[in-house]
């Protein structure tokens, strides 16, 4: 157990913001932070309906459904797993929050295709288990009891799943898809800020979303979702005017690891970008200068071109000797 909480903090608070260690499956560690019990509330909202059931049966409703929604979840995170081992990316860790999963890619997708492959490589898992639970539920009736319940629970969170993922909103699997879309018309940095855009967006919507459904839980996690993805949106506008494009790079040690931000890693510029010899200054045109700042605004430094940066440097410089 990673304890993150301090120890004089009250017991529930150190469980919920721990991480515990299920196991190693197929190579990658896989871990689970306490908070994901919340979850037991949400999967025990229906159980007034279910007073046809025993104690027993209600609990293990409520447990079964925490072990197929945390299995789906696995499942899906190992979909990016595999798919990245294509492009000989590893993943050291998968976490499990009660916001869903992440597995840890220790580099960057080498190209918008690669992007692509390994993004829609999650939701796909959830057609694999669709294709096997849609025909047993047309065997099985929903007939109240626990196994018949939790197979239907099964095909309509897969479902779910599947769909909120495709949502062309980033950082979901829908919205990487649509950045490597519009990397193979657009500089990646470009792309990366459309995709970042439209995010906001989604996420906004999550959040409007989740407080029309304030009253249960599932509305806690649409804002908490919608709240962490427009973070994500506006970490990765940012990143883009640090980084030559978001493909083939190392993964920072905050992006693999769940608990780098204790440690206070900040990111750092490339050592090839904090040290650019200088030449002498020539003569600016203003309006070049004028049109090289808008593009800078718009893709960043790494967007621009070699001429585009030289000509930006030349012309700053003019402007200072004045």
């Amino acid at each position: 157990m990673f304890p993150d909480a301090a120890p004089s903090q009250p017991w529930f608070v150190r469980v919920l913001t721990a991480s515990f260690r299920l196991g190693r499956f197929f190579g990658t560690e896989v871990r689970v932070y306490g908070a994901a019990l919340i979850l037991l509330l949400l999967i025990a909202l229906p159980l007034q309906e279910l007073s046809s059931l025993s104690l027993g049966q209600r609990l293990a409703y409520v447990f079964g459904g925490l072990i197929t929604l945390y299995f789906c979840v696995w499942f899906h995170e190992m979909g990016h797993v595999w798919a990245a081992r294509r492009y000989h990316i590893q993943t050291p860790r998968i976490t499990l929050s009660p916001l869903g999963g992440l597995a840890h890619l220790d580099a960057a997708a080498p190209s918008p295709r690669a992007e692509i492959v390994i993004a829609l490589a999650g939701p796909a898992t959830h057609l694999v288990l669709l294709s096997v639970l849609w025909p047993l539920s047309r065997l099985i009736a929903l007939d109240w009891q626990v196994g018949p319940l939790l197979l239907h629970h099964a095909l309509a969170l897969n479902l779910s799943l599947l769909l909120f993922n495709l949502l062309p909103c980033y950082p979901l699997d829908g919205g990487r898809v649509l950045r490597g879309l519009l990397a193979g018309r657009m500089h990646p940095n470009r792309a990366t800020l459309w995709a970042a855009h439209v995010g906001i967006v989604g996420a906004i919507g999550f959040i409007v979303w989740g407080l029309v459904g304030l009253g249960n839980l599932g509305g806690g996690l649409l804002i908490a979702i919608g709240i962490g993805n427009l973070f994500a949106c506006f970490r990765a506008r940012l990143e883009v005017r640090y980084s030559d494009g978001p493909y083939g790079q190392k993964r920072q040690v905050w992006e693999q690891d769940a608990e780098a931000w204790k440690l206070g890693a900040e990111p750092q510029p490339p050592a090839e970008r904090r040290a650019t010899p200088r030449a002498p200054p020539r003569p600016g045109d203003e309006a070049e200068l004028d049109r090289l700042l808008d593009r800078v605004r718009d893709v960043g430094l790494a967007g621009l071109s070699e001429r585009e940066r030289e000509a930006l440097r030349r012309a700053s410089e003019a402007r200072r000797s004045r």
